[in-house]
């Protein structure tokens, strides 16, 4: 008996290793997938460049602002008129600070609540179709991009990324809401 249990303790090792040796020369990264094939967009109104020039007023001379050609990471100046025409935004940082203050109207979503035996409430609350602008504390923070990948993997293709955060976005004077009462995702 002991001969074959060390056997089978000596495969399921060698199991193991072959497994980890093989995941460290091609690890799998997952990545938000853009919607439709990237390619330059001749007629966007501004980059993703937080550097880039403020996006034409929309009811100005400027060249009219279309979503459909944005790419998954966005500026603080696309996420405005993104929030302008009543696009979702969802708040990807931890409760605590979601619970503090966020973007007027942001809902509540992290990678943890999609570990649940359920979906997430939030899922029940937007629709797939829509394009949804996702944010965490900007900079090194991976939070929103983690969120966007589980909001692809449930079937969401517009998904917008505000790469210069939460702080950003208060800076500039846009609208926030704080307290426990709105916005709420769990």
């Amino acid at each position: 008996m002991w001969p074959m249990v060390t056997r089978m303790l000596a495969l399921t090792g060698l199991g193991l290793l072959i497994g980890m040796a093989d995941s460290w020369i091609r690890p799998v990264q997952m990545r938000l997938m853009p919607a439709s094939p990237a390619g330059p967009a001749p007629d966007r109104v501004a980059g993703t460049d937080p550097q880039t020039p403020p996006v034409a007023d929309m009811a100005g001379d400027g060249p009219a602002f279309d979503p459909a050609l944005l790419g998954i990471e966005i500026s603080l100046e696309e996420s405005r008129l993104l929030f302008e025409m009543g696009t979702p935004f969802i708040d990807a940082r931890l409760e605590p600070e979601f619970a503090v203050e966020r973007v007027r109207g942001a809902i509540h979503l992290t990678t943890a609540m999609f570990s649940g035996a359920s979906a997430p409430e939030a899922l029940t609350i937007l629709d797939p179709s829509m394009h949804v602008v996702i944010y965490c504390s900007g900079g090194d923070c991976d939070a929103s991009h983690s969120v966007g990948i589980r909001l692809q993997q449930a079937g969401f293709e517009r998904i917008h990324i505000m790469t210069a955060g939460y702080a950003a976005w208060k800076a500039a004077g846009l609208p926030v809401e704080s307290g426990e009462t709105a916005g709420g995702g769990d």
